[in-house]
């Protein structure tokens, strides 16, 4: 304790400062006693799209007219034959490339056929040429 002038005294409170530190001391016990695991699930890897097939294209032609992969395909067939060359395969991705002259109805009535035959995923991919 300090005297100061005229009978003033100065002494620093440190009971605060005790009563934090005390606080952080018991937190900290906790927290060391008390873990918080929490289970993770995690997918098994699966295989490089490469490396399951060819990727399978669905060619919208310019002037009406659908190929797969070059194939021509008439209208009346491409759900069941869509379906075919999907059933077997275990990546469900269509890409879809749309040719000149179709509208946005045309081409979502065509991504409709496909997600009906059993296609998961959609891709579309820009015309030849762009």
């Amino acid at each position: 304790m300090r005297m100061l002038g005229q009978g003033h005294e100065s002494e620093i409170n440190v009971t605060p400062f005790i009563d934090v530190l005390l606080t952080l001391i018991v937190m900290f016990i906790l927290l060391i006693q008390i873990r918080f695991v929490h289970d993770v699930q995690i997918p098994p890897p699966q295989r490089a799209r490469a490396a399951q097939g060819l990727a399978i294209v669905l060619d919208l032609k310019p002037g009406g007219g659908y190929a797969i992969n070059g194939e021509p395909v008439s209208p009346h067939s491409l759900a069941t034959r869509i379906g075919e060359i999907f059933r077997p395969r275990p990546d469900k991705l269509l890409y879809v490339r749309v040719g000149e002259g179709w509208n946005y109805a045309g081409v979502m009535a065509a991504v409709d056929v496909a997600k009906g035959a059993g296609v998961e995923e959609i891709g579309y991919v820009p015309p030849n040429g762009h």
